[in-house]
């Protein structure tokens, strides 16, 4: 995967995790401890996550870390 593809997958699942789960961008701004327009630019894909970011993320939404990075995770979430 080339790294544009899957940085654009990373914030396409970050947008719609965080969505699913009903939270603003100021709120898991705040748990992840960067401000609102940090969080903003990493689901632009314009600011990659830290590892440390990316498993706290994971943690706060109860998903596992392989699901930040998956590209057919809409897919998958809509056959539900």
């Amino acid at each position: 995967m080339r790294y544009e593809d899957f940085t654009q997958t990373t914030s396409r699942n970050l947008k719609m995790l965080r969505r699913a789960k009903g939270l603003s961008q100021s709120e898991l701004a705040s748990s992840l401890g960067v401000s609102r327009s940090t969080y903003w630019a990493m689901e632009r894909g314009d600011r990659p996550l830290t590892l440390y970011q990316a498993v706290t993320f994971c943690k706060l939404l109860h998903i596992r870390f392989t699901d930040l990075y998956d590209p057919d995770l809409t897919r998958r979430l809509y056959e539900r």
